[in-house]
């Protein structure tokens, strides 16, 4: 299999003869039989759309209009007479992962993706898959499959890279308990693992809907095997994030846990000093009446007495608590 990179061509055409040799062609057509082939349109304009999904492929002028249209922001699939016309996202792992949508049409023979970036990394891959599968294709149900592997697998090494970031997060909340950055991170993370889940969970029922015995030129009896290994590979996808947002939500709750526990220890320390000081109010407040009979003031040694019985109270009590290990 090859394809031609020059720069600023956005068109793939990829096809595997029936003596399993694969060659680039610069014209887009139909297969012929025992063929295959793969059409990839990068960044197309709303003309070649139609020339190539509506004119080549006889693709239904709806499942034209939506790839058209594009920006999408729910997975689809629309199934018509002889081909199905669905989106998928591929989840980039940049610092700020975002999802793009990706287009595919297939139908019997071929399979036509489209992408609104001339550069989307997870083809390489899959031009790769590509090569290596080339002599073992079954059809275009192993095409897609192939495609959609990719695709999950994108979304499996984005959870554990986001594991990482789950790590790091706990670090943080142990070291740095009062910093508002880390619960502004966690709402971000837990707001993109909820679209991600969403999306991975959305997509693993089309691969479900592929599956559908009379979409037999997609799933015959040996690529339906392909796409149960794929449901559960979307599964697996779907079980990671629901554990990441799980994660994320115990590390909030650690982090209000030890910002409460802090401000425990804080008030409890109050409290102990106003539980110290609270006799010797007392004393002060008796001795600082304005009665004219008040037998002690009249004592000589009154005030050292007073600031002795003070003195003794406090470190009483002082002594009480540390027994007691409250301070």
């Amino acid at each position: 299999m090859r394809g031609n990179e020059q720069q600023g061509e956005r068109l793939w055409v990829w096809s595997d003869q029936k003596d399993h040799q694969a060659s680039r062609e610069q014209a887009v057509r139909r297969p012929q039989d025992g063929e295959m082939v793969w059409v990839h349109l990068m960044a197309p304009s709303k003309s070649e759309i139609q020339q190539v999904l509506g004119d080549v492929y006889g693709a239904h002028d709806l499942a034209v209009k939506i790839a058209g249209d594009g920006g999408g922001d729910r997975p689809r699939y629309m199934r018509f007479r002889d081909h199905v016309y669905l989106t998928f996202f591929v989840l980039d792992e940049s610092h700020h992962p975002e999802e793009r949508e990706v287009g595919v049409l297939i139908g019997e023979g071929y399979l036509v993706t489209l992408t609104e970036q001339t550069d989307e990394p997870v083809f390489a891959a899959f031009r790769q898959r590509l090569q290596d599968a080339s002599p073992r294709l079954l059809g275009s149900g192993h095409l897609l499959y192939l495609l959609l592997d990719t695709l999950v697998e994108s979304y499996l090494s984005l959870v554990d890279r986001v594991v990482l970031e789950v790590q790091d997060l706990e670090q943080r909340v142990f070291l740095h308990p009062f910093e508002n950055e880390i619960s502004k991170d966690l709402f971000r993370w837990k707001r993109h693992l909820h679209r991600w889940r969403r999306v991975a969970e959305e997509e693993q029922n089309i691969v479900q809907l592929l599956a559908a015995p009379d979409l037999h030129w997609i799933a015959d009896e040996e690529t339906s095997f392909y796409l149960k290994d794929l449901d559960q590979s979307f599964g697996r996808a779907v079980g990671g994030y629901d554990s990441l947002r799980e994660g994320m939500a115990a590390i909030f709750d650690l982090q209000m846990s030890l910002k409460s526990d802090h401000m425990n220890k804080i008030m409890k320390t109050l409290t102990l000093f106003s539980a110290l000081f609270l006799p010797l109010t007392f004393l002060s407040g008796v001795y600082g009446t304005n009665f004219e009979y008040v037998p002690e003031l009249k004592w000589k040694y009154s005030y050292f007495v007073m600031w002795g019985v003070m003195v003794t109270v406090a470190l009483s009590l002082f002594t009480y608590f540390k027994k007691k290990r409250w301070f």
